[in-house]
């Protein structure tokens, strides 16, 4: 009985056919052999290659990443440390304008004594402490108080309620002198005002700086940080001179706590590293978040810190003082800092934003990084591919001599198997799974093996689509989710017909915007000024898109902020908002703004028409007419702007249509615009006239004109009927 391996050696191929097997078995060796030498070169040229272009990568994204970043930082810095600068001073401003208003009242009184009734005034009581209380200081004894001053200050104290309201979160005190040193002094630290034997200390505020400086002045004085001479605290105190009759009649004072001014530098801070410090004009530090080191706050207030910090730090508190703003980068303690520096107007400070470098370019370096191990994860891929690769070129070597060997009869049948298979993957390629892979089977060496190459290289051509279409949609939908976020929050700035509009029967009003992309620059507005008073005001930002929509929120917040200042006075109030929003604003943006305010009880309307379109009235139950105003400038586009008032008289059932030109240049397919004359038409064609129906009919109309065309521009409207 033959052995098992006589049987094998017994079917071997013989004769020409083990020559045949002979020779593919030395062609593959040999084939196998070279490709292993060139894959090896070739992966060793490809890792210096990777290796080379990753560190090149790596030092250009680190080097623009890192410029990039700077200029981004810098640019950001100077726009949030201008506007923290400007809050600040916003309030030093509204407690010396406060001030100023007050002074009205105490030259009233100082002018005609007669009109007010002489009110006891009292010396300070212990038991008035934390109570809002008016008390008397005298400089040398109450007995030697003067008969004229005592009827004056009797008279003054008048004035002492209007005197409360000014003591609030910021301002601890408020002070009314005669020129002979007597003071009225409203505040909550009556029992602050003795000495250790329990008498009222003498206060003679001719003797003080804020007194001196003011007359000498003439205009409202800030003084630099000093410690209080009742309270035992840091203040900085403000001032305000008052003639009668060409003579000095008083000077009030009023007091800001350091710290409570503090609070209010602090709400800015930036990351996790910023402070802010605040510097008066004389180089006291008066407010800094540092407990330590060159910027911490000093025992004396007097101390210029000018002289002890830094070059770089100096320079830039010189830059602030002398008015200009700007970012520099500055070593604070022996760190590295981005400062961004800017004026406060109003007292001739400078407010200074700092934030740690290495964590604003923490970013960057991280993305350095990653780009850096990436590349190493490149690396050591190709390494394990050429693995994976020998390994598999070394088992379809040894698969194929073996089929050569066994199966040489059977060729011809299984030439036709790896078409079959290719068929079945291709069948299988559907929805998540789109791989098509190199198969052992297809190594075929002719066309069938092309075709398979082919297969896999669409199949991953095919994958990469994919993929970059999945992620382009993505970033679609984070854009259209933010502008999506940002329409939400421009609608939520405009007013709403609340229960305290709509419950008036003096009037009936209806607004509406359609931006023309996700967020636009139109805008209205109506808010009472006083129960008398309705203010409207409907306005084109010029631009589109984000940019218009920034300016519009501004401009509505200023105008708006303006009249309620300026009690309603449209002319001083978008004079003011005009200078405002030119200093703030971004160049070449301005604004067409339609202003006007109504008296509810004589339908008396005066209105400001700056580069605004003409408003549609209707008297009556007549029709609408154009009203040819006498148009000013455009808001935000010249700084001196004269702004020319308009006013008419509003009767019982006069309608008011106010609009933008995103209404009359509405373009049809054929590129005409619906125009004024369409306008009057689709205004009196209304089936009733209630403002919302007015309005409604008119986009009606627009819709039907522009039918398929894309909306050019915002469309803004906003109707009135006094009733």
């Amino acid at each position: 009985m033959k052995s098992f391996f006589a049987k094998i050696k017994d079917n071997l191929p013989t004769g020409l056919t083990a020559k045949l097997i002979r020779a593919v078995v030395i062609i593959f060796f040999i084939i196998g052999l070279v490709f292993f030498i060139l894959s090896t070169l070739q992966v060793y040229e490809l890792e210096k290659l990777v290796r080379a272009e990753g560190e090149e990568h790596t030092e250009q994204i680190a080097a623009e990443s890192t410029e990039a970043m700077d200029k981004l930082i810098r640019d950001s810095l100077k726009e949030l440390s201008y506007m923290a600068a400007d809050k600040t001073d916003d309030e030093l401003w509204v407690n010396g304008y406060e001030l100023s208003i007050l002074s009205a009242q105490v030259k009233d009184v100082l002018e005609h004594p007669e009109n007010y009734n002489r009110i006891p005034v009292y010396k300070p009581d212990p038991k008035n402490a934390d109570k809002l209380t008016l008390q008397l200081l005298a400089p040398d004894g109450y007995e030697n108080i003067s008969p004229e001053s005592m009827d004056k200050l009797e008279r003054l104290a008048n004035l002492a309620p209007i005197m409360a309201t000014y003591i609030g979160s910021y301002t601890i005190d408020c002070y009314i002198s005669l020129p002979d040193g007597t003071t009225l002094a409203m505040d909550k630290m009556s029992h602050k005002k003795f000495d250790e034997n329990g008498n009222v200390k003498p206060y003679d505020a001719t003797t003080r700086p804020w007194f001196k400086e003011a007359v000498e002045l003439g205009d409202t004085r800030f003084g630099p940080a000093e410690h209080s001479f009742f309270y035992d605290f840091n203040i900085v105190v403000y001032s305000y001179p008052i003639y009668v009759n060409g003579e000095l009649g008083a000077v009030l004072e009023g007091a800001l706590k350091i710290d409570k001014l503090q609070g209010r530098v602090e709400a800015c801070l930036l990351g996790d590293t910023g402070f802010n410090v605040l510097i008066s004009k004389h180089g006291q530090l008066v407010s800094t978040s540092r407990q330590e080191g060159e910027l911490a706050m000093r025992e004396e207030l007097s101390e210029d810190i000018r002289n002890t910090v830094n070059p770089d730090i100096k320079r830039i508190i010189d830059l602030g003082l002398a008015g200009e703003s700007g970012t520099e980068i500055v070593e604070v303690d022996g760190k590295k800092y981005y400062a961004g520096y800017a004026p406060l107007v109003t007292v001739n400070w400078t407010q200074i934003s700092f934030i740690s470098v290495d964590e604003m370019m923490e970013p960057t370096e991280r993305m350095t990084e990653e780009t850096r191990e990436a590349y190493e994860r490149m690396e050591a891929r190709i390494k394990n591919a050429f693995r994976m690769s020998l390994l598999a070129m070394f088992c379809v070597i040894g698969i194929v001599v073996l089929v050569t060997i066994v199966v040489v009869s059977r060729l011809a049948r299984k030439r036709v198997s790896p078409i079959k298979h290719m068929t079945m993957r291709v069948n299988e390629m559907s929805g998540d799974s789109l791989d098509f892979k190199m198969e052992d089977i297809y190594r075929t060496g002719d066309e069938i093996e092309t075709l398979a190459k082919a297969f896999e290289s669409q199949s991953e051509k095919l994958k990469n689509y994919m993929e970059e279409n999945i992620r382009i949609s993505a970033e679609k939908q984070k854009i259209d989710a933010e502008m999506a976020m940002a329409t939400q929050i421009q609608d939520s700035m405009l007013p709403k017909l609340t229960a305290a509009f709509s419950d008036r029967p003096e009037f009936d009003l209806y607004a509406k915007t359609v931006p023309a992309i996700d967020v636009g620059g139109d805008f209205y507005d109506f808010f009472f000024v006083d129960d008398d008073h309705l203010a409207i005001v409907i306005a084109d930002v010029s631009g589109k898109g984000i940019t218009a929509a920034l300016f519009m929120a501004l401009s509505k917040q200023m105008i708006q902020s303006q009249m309620l200042l300026n009690d309603g006075d449209i002319e001083k109030a978008l004079t003011t908002a005009n200078i405002r929003l030119i200093e703030e604003s971004i160049p070449d943006m301005f604004v067409t703004v339609w202003l006007g305010v109504i008296t509810l009880s004589t339908g008396n309307l005066k209105f400001i028409d700056a580069g605004h379109e003409y408003p549609a009235i209707r008297r009556g139950s007549g029709r609408f007419e154009i009203e040819k105003d006498i148009h000013s400038i455009t808001v935000a586009a010249l700084k001196k702007a004269k702004f020319k008032v308009n006013e008419i008289t509003l009767e019982h059932g006069d309608m008011l249509y106010l609009y933008t030109d995103g209404v009359t240049e509405a373009h049809n397919a054929a590129g005409a615009m619906f125009g004024m004359e369409r306008l009057g038409e689709a205004l009196n064609e209304a089936a009733e006239f209630t403002p919302e129906a007015v309005d409604n009919k008119v986009r009606e109309r627009i819709s039907e004109f522009v039918g398929e065309t894309e909306q050019f521009d915002d469309i803004t409207t906003l109707c009135f009927r006094y009733n």
